[in-house]
């Protein structure tokens, strides 16, 4: 059982005596309550005795017994440096708990010398090869599904591709009038995995706890992932980024997607060649339809492309009538006889039927193309058409050109050009009548007038004077009933004059072959044709003033974050002035407008002013696009310290090292050097101390570093 032990008994000497003494001998108790009194001071061993077990509390313990707190849980830190000694005892195990920890030290200068301090770590700031950490972020563009905002969190796995990955979040975004929804992926599982356009994408539920959310599966549209080049134009280099161009600035086409970049991965060397592209596979054309390709209006050295129709889409046998009315143009309704071919005696009691001519065909769109020749030396986008010619039929008067020129003319009875003939139509011409090999068929560029066609491109041979011409009918036959098929496209285009074939030629040193996706953008659909134009490209630098001192050829000096530096070179006058500007690479990449110097030893004064252009559209590349499961956005990297031109160091294996430290506070290290080192400083590392003026220091100047640093070893 435990009794109170009462710190003072003095005021319980009055109740002790007998009744008489407070009567007669009051004078006895007060002395006697008064020597209680003064035994129970603290220095009085009585006082002291009734006062131990409070002694044992740090608050009420006696100054005296403060060294034996000292000796036991403060070894090495002397009491002349404590400002509050009673409170540091107390948060003594903090210290130790937190001890080696940048927390630990800076707990221990509040308590001995209340100011506050830091801890540097010079490992941060050592310069690593390979220790810099990328991130690429990822995302899926999927169908509009409800509820998937809260697939976040989620693992989600493609139901085809077997990849597996976690949504961090989800995004809705306007393009070009629809909604594309995107979730952002972490943990893209196996690594390098790629997810499958058109394939359903589930919530996963592995080891799922929670309910899961209303709508667990979606189905993945894709994103932009690389491009098929059908054109690129000289000048580039591998690295480069390209910004495709949501409405072309040269052409005016619109693409589905927006805000596509492009990486070139590639270069060569291109002849001139010839590349073509199905842009639009059109209907009413056979295999063996007639193929057009022309030199651009500028070009005059390609020379030798070829190709033909490989291959057809939805192909469809199709019985369609061959006869041409203008072979009976002069025949009266009435007469006797007309001389169809499929009856020479048909006449108007005669049913039509049996009276005309029937040729069956497969016809389809064009699927496919044979390039048999490439050609060379095409230095402008040339002119490519396909043309499906059922029969072709001689026409009146004669006939003149040369193969030095695109003009056709006719005379002496010739029919009214603008009557049977009309632009981007064909005619077939024989230089020779006797020669079948001078027969050429040739696409109508335009008909001036009711004597004059010019052609796209120039006859193979020159007239002579038994040369004829020959109405060749490109357009596919017109419909005889409703149950036979289509004739014509719901756009109104013609049947057989319907194909789009986009041309484009390779010409010069760096042609891009190779472009990867950077950014992928939002929107983009399978096979369909991009421009992309060098990005973040500057403009001819303008002299505002020229300065003095300059020499002809000294380099502009760009200064700027880009993928691709600029480079350059200024022209002079004869005092050194700075009179003009020269970019032999304008640079790729830029995002902000670089300060532009010139490199000179001896000039000075020169400014210059240059700005950024988002398409620069002297480096073109034409493509087609191709999707895949991921898309990607442009990587960055989230440190520095493998970066050469970073503020890092070389490790010293002394202060730069992964085991130092320094000490920042506004203390002299001198002061605490040797009680760090006897309490709180960690085994195996090495310490250092610098003094570091705060604001919270005496005298304090801002901030700043003043002093040595020293070693805690």
């Amino acid at each position: 059982m435990k009794f109170p032990v009462q710190s003072y008994v003095s005021p319980f000497i009055r109740n002790q005596f007998p009744q008489f003494y407070n009567s007669r001998g009051p004078n006895f108790i007060a002395f006697v309550q008064a020597y209680y009194e003064f035994l129970e001071q603290e220095t009085q061993a009585v006082g002291a005795g009734r006062q131990l077990y409070n002694y044992r509390d740090i608050d009420n313990t006696l100054d005296q017994f403060l060294v034996h707190f000292q000796k036991k849980y403060l070894y090495g830190i002397p009491f002349s440096v404590v400002i509050n000694l009673r409170f540091l005892l107390k948060h003594v195990l903090d210290v130790y708990r937190s001890k080696g920890s940048p927390q630990g030290y800076d707990l221990l200068f509040r308590l001995i010398y209340d100011v506050d301090s830091s801890v540097y770590l010079p490992a941060v700031d050592i310069l690593k090869a390979s220790d810099g950490t990328w991130v690429q972020p990822a995302y899926l563009e999927v169908a509009d599904t409800p509820g998937l905002g809260e697939w976040v969190g989620w693992g989600i796995v493609g139901t085809t591709s077997g990849t597996t990955a976690v949504v961090e979040d989800y995004v809705v975004q306007p393009i070009n009038g629809n909604l594309i929804n995107v979730l952002y992926l972490s943990n893209v599982q196996p690594p390098g995995a790629q997810f499958t356009p058109g394939e359903k994408i589930d919530v996963s539920t592995t080891g799922a706890s929670a309910q899961l959310p209303q709508s667990a599966s979606t189905t993945l549209i894709g994103s932009l992932y690389d491009v098929s080049i059908v054109y690129s134009s000289g000048g580039f280099n591998a690295g480069d980024v390209l910004a495709v161009a949501h409405v072309d600035p040269l052409s005016g086409d619109v693409t589905q997607g927006t805000g596509g970049k492009l990486r070139i991965t590639d270069v060569g060397f291109g002849l001139g060649e010839v590349l073509l592209t199905v842009v639009g596979q059109g209907y009413g054309f056979m295999t063996n339809a007639t193929c057009f390709l022309y030199r651009g209006p500028l070009d005059t050295t390609g020379v030798g492309a070829a190709f033909s129709v490989s291959g057809l889409a939805f192909p469809q046998l199709v019985s369609y009538n061959t006869d041409v009315l203008y072979d009976y143009a002069s025949i009266a309704l009435n007469a006797s006889t007309y001389g169809f071919p499929g009856n020479t005696s048909a006449n108007l009691s005669t049913a039509m039927t049996p009276t005309l001519t029937y040729h069956s065909n497969t016809f389809g769109g064009v699927a496919t193309l044979n390039v048999s020749t490439a050609g060379r030396y095409y230095t402008q986008t040339p002119i490519a058409l396909v043309r499906s010619t059922i029969n072709s039929h001689a026409m009146p008067g004669a006939v003149s050109y040369t193969a030095s020129s695109n003009t056709v003319t006719l005379s002496g009875g010739a029919v009214d050009a603008t009557v049977y003939f009309t632009n981007t139509d064909v005619i077939m011409l024989q230089a020779n009548s006797s020669n079948a090999s001078t027969v050429e068929v040739q696409a109508i560029s335009s008909v001036t007038n009711s004597t004059t066609i010019v052609l796209y491109g120039p006859p193979s041979h020159s007239s002579t004077a038994s040369a004829k011409y020959y109405l060749a009918p490109s357009i596919f036959p017109s419909n005889f009933a409703l149950y036979e098929p289509i004739m014509f496209q719901s756009n109104g285009s013609v049947d057989g004059l319907n194909a789009d074939i986009d041309a484009a030629s390779n010409f010069g040193s760096n042609i891009a072959i190779g472009a990867l996706a950077l950014d992928s953008g939002r929107g983009y659909v399978e096979g369909e044709t991009i421009h992309a134009y060098l990005y973040g490209s500057i403009t001819q630098p303008l002299v505002v003033s020229g300065g003095t001192g300059y020499a002809n050829g000294d380099s502009l000096v760009f200064s700027g974050a880009s993928v691709t530096p600029a480079q350059g070179y200024v022209t002079t006058n004869s005092t050194g002035g700075v009179t003009s500007t020269t970019l032999t690479n304008t640079g790729a990449g830029i995002t902000v407008v670089p300060n532009l110097t010139v490199q000179s030893n001896t000039g000075s004064g020169a400014v210059l002013q240059t700005t950024l252009t988002d398409f620069n559209t002297s480096f073109e590349l034409i493509g087609t696009a191709h999707i895949n499961g991921l898309g990607v956005a442009p990587g960055y990297w989230t440190t520095t310290k493998g970066f050469l031109n970073s503020n890092k160091y070389l490790q010293d294996n002394y202060y730069y090292q992964d085991f130092s430290y320094e000490l920042q506070a506004p203390i002299q290290p001198t002061s605490y050097e040797g009680i760090f080192q006897d309490t709180v400083h960690t085994s195996g590392a090495l310490g250092f101390g610098k003094y570091l003026l705060t604001d919270a220091a005496p005298g304090a100047a801002g901030g700043a570093v003043v002093g040595e640093t020293v070693t805690i070893e």
